[in-house]
């Protein structure tokens, strides 16, 4: 677990700092919107293109990402039902809060360190699934409901809004290289990468510029019930892989039983920027998230004994 102790301290270390300079007035939220708008238009798609291209795509393991798909379309139904009275700048927030999954900066590092590189194509291939439904299905939801749904926007300008985003045109194009075999030299793939690598401590430095503790009790109510059905569905998730997948294949089974729970998915801070919802609210489901996540996770592996299983 030392991995997973050191990813989740520098976690923590890099929010903390980015709420301390808010605190000392070096920053301020209007800052952290143009972060924002900065991560969207450059490290963000940079990530999208090199994770994609990068994925050892196999079709043998093609129901990988078909899970992934199937747990987050199960949250996004119920969280749709459970907020439908909510007026649209709530309920699109909260609903985006329950479909994405934070693999690339969280669940990654950790699987990688508890079970060893070998487990990274099944966490991989979970994450093709989680990055179709971030773009292709949460962030259209996030259109639909936000400023612009509340006038009547039609599916169709969703659709056109989707593809004018740089990071999803960045996932089409990686996966695209990819599929068709396209070797691309170190040198082209350099710049991008090393955008790529600066995303992770953007976003967690800007959670922390976001995080308020001053939330009302009905916000943090809302916040509570976004975790209560991401932790509910993903523990059933993790009983069900673990029981019924096969003893024979314990690195696959292990490693699919921490992927469902991992923290809700980064992306909802940029998402909730753009989109004009509270970033104050996204921000603080993001840290709370990551902290109960880390918690189930921490528990999952000392008491189902996944490392060396």
């Amino acid at each position: 677990m030392q991995q997973a102790n050191q990813v989740f301290f520098l976690t923590f270390l890099l929010i903390a700092i980015g709420y301390l300079v808010k605190r000392l007035g070096l920053v301020t939220a209007s800052d952290g919107r143009s972060l924002s708008k900065f991560i969207m238009s450059t490290t963000f798609p940079a990530l999208m293109l090199v994770s994609t291209y990068e994925a050892k795509i196999e079709p043998k393991l093609l129901l990988i990402p078909l899970l992934c798909v199937l747990l987050s379309v199960t949250m996004l139904a119920i969280a749709w039902m459970t907020f439908a009275k909510l007026p649209n700048f709530q309920r699109g927030l909260m609903v985006m809060g329950v479909g994405g999954m934070n693999m690339g900066m969280f669940a990654f590092p950790i699987i990688e360190g508890l079970f060893g590189k070998a487990a990274m194509t099944y966490a991989v291939m979970f994450d093709i699934g989680n990055t179709f439904m971030i773009f292709c299905v949460v962030y259209p939801i996030g259109i639909y409901f936000s400023e612009q749904g509340e006038s009547g926007m039609s599916w169709q300008n969703v659709t056109k809004k989707v593809f004018r985003s740089l990071p999803v045109w960045g996932m089409i194009i990686g996966i695209g290289l990819n599929v068709m075999g396209v070797e691309l030299s170190e040198s082209v793939l350099h710049p991008f990468k090393l955008m790529a690598s600066s995303n992770k401590a953007f976003v967690l430095m800007m959670m922390g510029v976001f995080m308020s503790f001053a939330l009302s009790k009905s916000e943090l109510k809302l916040i509570s019930k976004v975790l209560l059905i991401r932790c509910s569905l993903g523990l059933l998730a993790a009983f069900l892989l673990y029981f019924f997948l096969p003893a024979d294949a314990p690195l696959l089974r292990n490693t699919l039983v921490l992927c469902v729970i991992v923290p809700l998915g980064m992306t909802i801070l940029p998402f909730a920027n753009e989109l004009n919802y509270n970033p104050v609210t996204a921000g603080t489901m993001l840290n709370l998230s990551l902290l109960v996540s880390f918690l189930l996770m921490w528990a999952m592996v000392l008491g189902l004994g996944l490392v060396g299983s």
